[in-house]
C-alpha cells in the first residue's frame, strides 16, 4: 500500500475541487480526522495494516462532498474504490475502506473494533477544547446550504445530538467523554436557566434594543459624527455572534469580509503563541476587512464568553453608497488609523534600529577579541595538525611496507594460472593490508589450494595471515603432509600452540576460518580428477559441467584455533572425483556479508550461489570480472564491510 502517495493525491484533490464555503467539511477535517483514527488505532492497539486502512478511510470519508452535499458516503467509496488500486491496494483491503466508508453514516452503528474507531475519530472534537469553535464552523456551513438555525436553535439541536452520540471505543470514552458531558452540562444550563438573555440573542431580529445598539455605535471612534438615523440603519443590519471562553473568532490567513465589535466579553490578538493585545467591551477589530478581503493578520480568539456584533463588508457597502458623507468620514478615521499606528511601527523600528547598532558595536568587539583567541588557538591546533600528519605519515609508511611483506609471502599468481589454466584469483582487502590470505602449492602434479579468513582486518588480520601462511608452508612444504584434514589438524595445532592458547590464563581467542583442497593431475588425461578437501567454517562450491545446480560440501564447524566447545577438534576429509569440465570454488565469507542492493541487506550465500551458476558457461577470466562488477552494483555507495577472497578453478 502506497499510503503516503494516496494521502498527497486525495489532499490535492479535496484542496482544489471542494467548493469554498465548505467550512466544516474541508481539507482541515480530513486531516483531523487522519491524527484522530491514527491515533486511537495505535491506542486501540491494531495492526500496522489496519491503522493504514483506518487512515486511508479517513481520507476518503468525506471525498463524496466534492460532488454533492448531502447522502454523498457511496461517493466517497467509489472514488476510493476506483484510485486505490493504482496505489497498490488489494481487493480485500480496498473492500474494507469502503465497509469502513459507510459506516461514517449517521446514525453510527458500528460492528467492529475498526469500524469503532473511524466513528469515534469522526466526532472527535465532540470531547476536545476546541468543541465551539468547530461547532460554530459546521452551524455556517449549514447555513450556506440552506439549514440556517438561530444561535438558540442551534444549541437545542447540538445538544439533542450530543445526548444520542456516544463513543464507542474505550480509548474515546477514557479521553472524550468527561469534557463532552460537561459540554452537555453548559449547554443546558445555557439553554435550560436562561441566566443572561444576551446569550439566546439570534443573528436576526435580536433581543438586544435598538437604541442600546446605536449607543454602542456612538462610543466607537470610527462613527464618530455619524448621525442617529445613519446609525441606527447600521444597527438594523449588524449581526450578533455569541462565543465560548477558548472559541477561535480569526484564524490568521483566513479572508476577512467583517469587522467585529465587543458587546460583552474578552478577546485577545495573537500570533500563534504571541499575544499582540487584549480587548474588551467597547472595543473593535477586523476593520481594515472593511476596505478589502485581504487575508487575515492576525487570529483572535475569545478568553472569556463573549458577545460580538458583526458588521459585514457587503453591509457596510450599502451604507456608503447611501451616505457619501458618512463613508469620507470613516474613511477618514480608519485612514488616521492606520497612520498612526504605522508612525508608532516606525518609531518602533527606529528605537529597534538604536538598540541594534548599539549591539552591533557590541558584537563587533566581542568578536574582535574572540577572533584573537580563535587565531591563536588555530595556530596551536596547526602545530598538532602537523604532529599529527607526521605520524599519520608513520603509520601509513608503516602498514604499506606491512603491505609488501604480505604481498611478498603470497603465492605469485602467475604460478596459480600457470598451473590451473582456467582459474581465477579474486582478491578485493578492505584495507591496505588484508585478513584473508591464499595458500597454493604444487609438486609432482599435486597442488594445494588454500583460501582463509583470519580474525579481524586491517593490521591484526595481516599479522595473523602471515602466521597461518607461515605453518601451512612448514606443514605442507617441509613436512609434506598433503591430506586436507591431516594439514588442518596440524594447523590448528601450531596455532594454539604459537597463540598459547591453552595456557590457563590465556586471553586471545583469535583464530581462522579456511578451506583447503588438494587436487591431483595426474588422472587428469583420464578424464578423472581427484580432489581432496577440509574445511574449517568455510564450505566448497562444486559445478558440474552438465550439472543443474552448485552443490555444497560442507566444511567441519569449527574454526582454527580460538576456543574449543566440546570435544577436541578434528577435521573432517572429503574425496571428490572430477570430469574435465567441472569447477569448484573456494572462498571467504566478505562477499556474501556485503550489505548493499535495493534494501541495503546482506549479499547471503543463496545469491552468490545462484551468480556462480549463472555465470557458468562464461569462461573463468569473465566469471572474475562478472563477480567484480556485480558486488560494485550491490555494494553502491555504501562502505566495503570486509576482506573479500574467491577462488574459482575449472578443471
Amino acid at each position: 500500500m502506497q499510503y503516503n502517495e494516496v494521502e498527497k493525491f486525495i489532499l490535492g484533490k479535496l484542496e482544489k475541487e471542494l467548493p469554498s464555503n465548505m467550512y466544516y467539511h474541508n481539507v482541515h477535517h480530513t486531516i483531523d480526522v487522519c491524527k484522530a483514527a491514527e491515533r486511537l488505532g495505535e491506542s486501540e492497539k491494531v495492526s500496522e495494516e489496519e491503522l493504514l486502512l483506518l487512515k486511508t478511510t479517513a481520507l476518503f470519508h468525506d471525498a463524496g462532498f466534492i460532488f454533492q452535499y448531502y447522502d454523498n458516503e457511496h461517493l466517497g467509496m467509489k472514488l476510493a474504490c476506483d484510485r486505490l488500486p493504482s496505489f497498490g491496494y488489494s481487493g480485500v483491503q480496498i473492500m474494507t475502506v469502503s465497509k469502513l466508508i459507510l459506516a461514517t453514516s449517521l446514525p453510527y452503528n458500528p460492528k467492529n473494533l475498526l469500524e469503532k474507531i473511524i466513528c469515534d475519530a469522526d466526532l472527535d472534537y465532540l470531547g476536545r477544547e476546541d468543541f465551539y469553535s468547530v461547532s460554530y464552523t459546521l452551524r455556517r456551513e449549514w447555513a450556506e446550504y440552506g439549514k440556517a438555525k438561530t444561535l438558540l436553535q442551534w444549541y437545542e439541536e447540538q445538544l439533542t445530538f450530543m445526548k444520542k452520540q456516544k463513543y464507542f471505543t474505550e480509548s474515546s470514552i477514557k479521553m472524550r467523554e468527561p469534557r463532552k458531558q460537561q459540554y452537555i452540562t453548559e449547554m443546558k444550563e445555557m439553554l435550560g436557566k436562561r441566566k443572561k438573555k444576551k446569550i439566546l440573542a439570534e443573528e436576526n431580529g435580536s433581543p438586544f434594543p435598538a437604541d442600546e445598539k446605536v449607543s454602542t455605535l456612538k462610543s466607537l471612534s470610527i462613527f464618530n459624527g455619524t448621525t442617529d438615523e445613519v446609525l441606527a440603519g447600521i444597527a438594523s443590519l449588524m449581526k450578533t455572534l455569541v462565543v465560548k471562553s477558548g472559541q477561535v473568532i480569526i484564524q490568521k490567513g483566513e479572508i476577512g469580509n467583517c469587522m467585529y465589535i465587543i458587546q460583552d466579553g474578552r478577546v485577545k490578538v495573537h500570533d500563534d503563541d504571541f499575544t499582540l493585545a487584549e480587548l474588551s467591551e467597547g472595543n473593535f477589530f477586523g476593520e481594515v476587512s472593511l476596505l478589502d478581503t485581504e487575508p487575515r493578520s492576525a487570529s483572535v480568539t475569545a478568553i472569556a464568553d463573549t458577545i460580538l456584533f458583526l458588521l459585514e463588508q457587503e453591509d457596510f457597502y450599502k451604507i456608503l453608497q447611501k451616505h457619501r458623507d458618512v463613508a469620507q468620514g470613516i474613511m477618514r478615521i480608519l485612514i488616521g488609523r492606520f497612520r498612526k499606528q504605522n508612525a508608532t511601527i516606525i518609531n518602533d523600528l527606529k528605537e529597534k534600529e538604536k538598540k541594534l547598532l548599539s549591539l552591533v558595536d557590541q558584537r563587533t568587539h566581542e568578536l574582535q577579541e574572540a577572533n584573537h583567541v580563535v587565531e591563536k588557538a588555530f595556530h596551536q591546533i596547526e602545530e598538532k595538525n602537523e604532529k599529527l600528519e607526521a605520524a599519520y605519515k608513520d603509520i601509513r609508511d608503516s602498514i604499506n611496507y606491512a603491505r609488501r611483506i604480505q604481498q611478498a609471502i603470497l603465492p605469485n599468481i602467475n604460478d596459480v594460472y600457470k598451473a590451473l589454466t582456467q582459474s581465477f584469483v579474486y582478491y578485493k582487502p578492505k584495507d591496505i593490508v588484508s585478513g584473508d590470505f591464499y595458500f597454493f602449492s604444487e609438486k609432482n602434479k599435486k597442488i594445494m589450494l588454500g583460501v582463509a579468513d583470519c580474525t579481524g582486518h586491517g593490521v591484526p588480520g595481516a599479522f595473523m595471515s602471515m602466521i597461518g601462511h607461515d605453518m601451512l608452508n612448514q606443514i605442507i612444504m617441509e613436512r609434506g603432509i598433503t591430506a586436507p584434514s591431516d594439514v588442518l589438524n596440524h594447523l590448528e595445532a601450531g596455532i594454539r600452540g604459537a597463540l598459547k592458547q591453552d595456557a590457563e590464563d590465556s586471553e586471545t581467542k583469535d583464530g581462522m576460518d579456511i578451506a583447503l583442497c588438494s587436487v591431483d593431475m595426474q588422472g587428469a588425461e583420464d578424464n578423472s580428477i581427484e580432489l581432496q578437501y577440509s574445511g574449517a567454517f568455510r564450505n566448497l562450491y562444486l559445478l558440474r559441467k552438465d550439472g543443474t545446480e552448485v552443490e555444497e560440501v560442507r566444511a567441519d564447524k569449527n574454526s582454527i584455533g580460538g576456543l574449543i566447545l566440546g570435544e577436541p577438534k578434528k577435521f573432517s576429509n572429503h574425496q571428490i572425483y572430477l570430469n574435465k569440465g567441472d569447477s569448484f570454488y573456494l572462498f571467504s565469507d566478505g562477499y556474501c556479508d556485503q550489505f548493499g542492493g535495493p534494501g541495503g541487506k546482506k549479499f547471503m550465500s543463496r545469491q552468490f550461489q545462484k551468480l556462480l551458476f549463472s555465470m557458468r558457461h562464461l569462461s573463468m577470466k569473465s566469471q572474475e570480472e562478472m563477480l567484480d562488477k556485480t558486488f560494485r552494483e550491490w555494494r553502491g555507495d555504501l562502505e566495503q564491510v570486509d576482506d573479500i577472497l574467491v577462488i574459482g578453478v575449472r578443471v
